[in-house]
């Protein structure tokens, strides 16, 4: 048995990966502590995992309710400086709960920055996850990090700008990157934004071979894991709602319209130009609205609204998801091998959308642009079009034939 700490910030999307990662560890008969915002202990309790607080004083609800969240050119500053500003304060959390519970190795989010430094100082081993290829910046990937727009020309493009890309993350990060440095009393050479993405520890990809494997120029001592599942339908035997469950089974497969459990604060535009598009189309659908959200009281029979559903039981009755982007959401709607339309909104979700694309599992359009008219038109394609179909169907089994990340995950952090 060895113990072991798992570190992580964010919203449910970062949260839900390093849960399944813990779950996997536990039931490898080792001892696991989740250091995460008191918000999520609940879902960690329901895991069957002990959490322990990890906010340096962060309010999740205000930020996730703030509309810079989801701006495509303002959530990463707001996203990047909130984070920096907190990270001495988390850090030293982290690594107080490490050294309370005497630790055999830390496992930490790729946003937790100053926890690899300390624990380095601790003498302790670190892996850090990366939930998105996005973040590893790696000229050689066939969809660079900067592409927003699906195509080779954009493609190429985004290629030639990679180097002005990361110039422009070290501008937005470095300066306030190298204070939490200095506030931490971390040794080594200046801190780099890039380099913490792509050096100085085991560096694991949590996403699956299928959506996008190896590439050359990939982090040192990287691993791509494969997407980790956690979904409480998987743990507690959790089947849809009753209601959703009759609804389902009125008819025929409904789309599913979701914008992830972090934008559902700030998408009533989102919503109600689904809600419109779906009027328009006369088909049936789901609208998971989560719980930020009131949505119109006279909407017509054809549309049922929940606040949540799991998506290993949902998704797979869809005939199309209709979503953000997020990796978590992106990560079900292809294991569920039905077609995809992803509409992002800002941060690594447009580079998830190309690769959905890429695949052939979907089709994209971005969020700013989805008007009900088109929103309806792009539905109609993708519900036509059969390679499609065909194309997320094969995906959507060759991901349900891996392995689970978080098992590949524990094993290695096992060998830390």
């Amino acid at each position: 048995m060895r113990r072991v700490l798992i570190a992580t910030v964010g919203s449910h999307g970062d949260v839900h990966p390093y849960l399944a990662v813990a779950r996997a560890l536990v039931q490898r008969g080792h001892e696991v502590r989740f250091a995460v915002h008191p918000h999520f202990h609940r879902a960690a309790e329901l895991a069957g995992v002990e959490a322990v607080p990890l906010d340096a004083g962060l309010d999740y609800l205000a930020i996730v309710g703030d509309p810079r969240l989801t701006s495509p050119w303002r959530a990463p500053s707001y996203i990047v400086n909130g984070l920096l500003e907190r990270a001495p304060g988390m850090a030293r959390e982290t690594i107080a709960h490490a050294k309370r519970m005497g630790v055999d190795a830390i496992f930490a989010h790729h946003i937790c920055f100053g926890t690899r430094w300390l624990a380095e100082a601790e003498g302790l081993p670190c892996a850090i996850g990366a939930l998105a290829p996005s973040v590893w910046f790696n000229p050689s990937d066939p969809a660079p990090t900067v592409q927003r727009y699906v195509g080779s020309n954009h493609a190429k493009l985004a290629k030639l700008l990679n180097p002005a890309a990361r110039g422009a993350a070290r501008l937005l990060a470095n300066r306030r990157l190298r204070w939490v440095q200095a506030d931490l009393g971390a040794g080594g050479p200046p801190a780099d934004i890039i380099r913490e993405f792509r050096k100085g520890a085991p560096m694991l990809g949590m996403w699956s071979p299928t959506f996008r494997g190896a590439v050359r120029g990939d982090p040192e001592r990287s691993r791509i894991c494969g997407f980790p599942w956690h979904d409480r339908a998987e743990h507690e035997a959790e089947q849809c709602t009753p209601a959703t469950q009759a609804f389902l089974d009125a008819g025929e497969p409904p789309l599913v319209f979701t914008a992830g459990t972090s934008a559902v604060f700030t998408a009533e535009r989102y919503f109600a130009r689904a809600i419109d598009a779906v009027r328009r189309s006369g088909r049936r659908a789901i609208v998971l609205r989560g719980r930020g959200l009131a949505l119109p009281d006279n909407l017509p029979k054809a549309i049922h609204a929940t606040e949540y559903e799991p998506f290993s039981s949902l998704l797979p009755r869809a005939a199309c998801v209709v979503h953000h982007g997020g990796i978590g959401t992106t990560a079900q709607a292809l294991r569920a091998g039905v077609p995809n339309i992803v509409l992002p909104m800002s941060n690594d979700q447009f580079n998830n959308a190309i690769r959905v694309v890429n695949l052939g599992a979907g089709l994209t359009c971005h969020a700013t642009r989805a008007t009900p008219r088109r929103l309806g038109a792009l539905i109609e394609r993708t519900l036509a079009d059969e390679q499609i179909a065909a194309c997320a169907e094969r995906t959507g089994a060759a991901i349900r034939n891996e392995p689970d990340g978080a098992v590949v995950a524990a094993e290695v952090i096992e060998s830390l």
